[in-house]
């Protein structure tokens, strides 16, 4: 074993030694920059606004033009999507107020300059325990803006069925895909509940309820680098509901 790691580690080396300092610049790229790495140098082009023709990431690449890892750039800057895979979490209990709308800890994801694109994967899981205060319904909403706080705007909602007066504990998988781009974006979002129920006398749900789910699609919204920076859940507890909120992860991914 420890032979095979020497070879894995000098065939890594050698890739990188082959790696020289100077390359043709294609047109639109910022002049690269040279980085030292195991007495070699490696180029990291900086990928300007998608305006000019290229999806804006970095690529490090040798001096004929390819990608360290023998991707073929051309390719790849006339690739739509570009990889992204952002995750989030927290575990500190979190109790919203009945009735106000509380940004979900945990739930906010920062997205990178690239921004959303078409395909764009949004998951959250949280679990939410309630005592046997209150009964009506609550929404759960998907928030896009720049702020990554209740004020950025509700633009996916789901109203969670009323429940009954009772202490119960539920899973909560909210899903959400990029439909579209731009200045008409569309995202379509689903949520699945799974609750205790108390043994079937209700809680979060009514009486012998389960599960809930539900699926939403947005009105049209602009989605651009500029317009979301952040996405994250929003949840507004029905009147007299004590709700705790006991961890929350989320992740949002491109394909």
């Amino acid at each position: 074993m420890k032979n095979v790691l020497k070879f894995v580690k000098f065939a890594a080396c050698a890739l990188l030694a082959s790696v020289v300092a100077k390359a043709t610049v294609l047109p639109g790229l910022v002049q690269p920059t040279s980085i030292p790495f195991n007495n070699a140098q490696l180029l990291q082009f900086q990928i300007p606004a998608v305006s000019q023709g290229y999806n804006p990431a970095a690529f490090l690449v040798r001096g004929d033009g390819a990608n360290v890892f023998g991707v073929d750039l051309a390719a790849v800057f006339n690739n739509s999507g570009v990889g992204m895979f952002v995750t989030n979490a927290a575990t500190a209990a979190q109790a919203p107020v009945a009735t106000t709308r509380t940004y979900i800890t945990g739930s906010q994801l920062p997205i990178p300059s690239i921004g959303l694109q078409v395909g764009t994967i949004l998951r959250w899981h949280f679990e939410m325990v309630k005592t046997a205060a209150g009964t009506a319904t609550s929404t759960i909403d998907i928030a896009f803006g720049t702020a990554g706080t209740t004020a950025d705007t509700a633009q996916v909602s789901f109203t969670k069925p009323a429940g009954v007066a009772a202490i119960d504990d539920g899973f909560v998988d909210v899903e959400a895909i990029v439909k579209a781009v731009g200045g008409s974006g569309v995202v379509v979002g689903e949520i699945r509940m799974v609750v205790n129920n108390t043994g079937g006398s209700g809680g979060h749900l009514a009486s012998g309820k389960y599960a809930y789910t539900q699926s939403t699609t947005s009105s049209s919204f602009t989605i651009s680098p500029s317009a979301v920076t952040y996405v994250g859940l929003c949840i507004t507890t029905g009147a007299s509901d004590a709700i705790t909120i006991n961890q929350c992860s989320a992740e949002a991914i491109n394909p």
